[in-house]
């Protein structure tokens, strides 16, 4: 059984119930609900996690109709056996997955050297990698072993200029603009107009511009994990 780990910024209360009303819930859940739907063990980590657990109550009571059938059971057990970032090894995973949005401040994840040593040894291994909307932020704190950024010269997309200024409400906690810190470090930034679904694969590192292009992401990298 292939085996995906969802990387989280956060676990505490707070985030969970910014996340559920209005904050990038969706971001999280569809493609969980994808790879589970595939047959796939999911977990989810965060860092210094260690004794913490999702608020699963609230997330129950705002799961949207799709997970239903997920979770018709109870919750998946998994998310209640949560790892601590820097106590996770990249072989234990087929795949990493960065949803943004409140779930996921990424610039958080980018500063992590947990997330970046992890991060850097499945780009490496050639392990399937996705994030979507703010998730590729996360991309921007590792190195390579020639010395360049993760994403240079790589295929990728994130949250346009156009969508951060079009919610700034949404922007005003991101301490920087995600399509430009893409292009300093030199990744070949693609983008579409805004809120139209839009995916970005290159090689095994699979990127979606928005939270409507979470579930293409999700079916993406399904496609890599499956196929190659």
């Amino acid at each position: 059984m292939k085996q995906v780990l969802i990387i989280l910024a956060s676990l505490d209360k707070e985030t969970c119930r910014r996340c559920v009303n209005g904050g990038g819930l969706d971001e999280f859940t569809i493609p969980y609900y994808l790879f589970r739907k595939a047959g796939y063990a999911v977990f989810v980590a965060a860092p210094h996690c260690a004794g913490r657990t999702l608020d699963l109550e609230l997330l129950r009571g705002n799961a949207p109709e799709y997970l239903q059938e997920c979770w018709k059971d109870g919750f998946d057990p998994a998310l209640a056996r949560l790892f601590p970032l820097e106590s996770v090894a990249d072989w234990q995973f087929d795949a990493v997955f960065y949803p943004g949005g409140r779930c996921c401040p990424g610039e958080r994840l980018a500063a992590d050297p947990g997330n970046t040593r992890l991060l850097g040894r499945m780009l490496d291994s050639g392990k399937v990698v996705g994030a979507v909307s703010y998730g590729p932020a996360a991309l921007l704190g590792g190195t390579r072993c020639d010395g360049h950024p993760l994403v240079f010269r790589r295929g990728v997309t994130g949250l346009s200029n156009a969508e951060e200024d079009a919610n700034p409400e949404d922007s005003s906690s991101v301490r920087f603009r995600l399509e430009d810190r893409l292009k300093s470090a030199g990744a070949h930034y693609l983008s579409r107009e805004p809120w139209l679904s839009h995916v970005v694969v290159d090689g095994n590192l699979v990127t979606g511009q928005n939270p409507d292009s979470a579930a293409a992401v999700g079916e993406a990298m399904i496609h890599l994990l499956e196929h190659g």
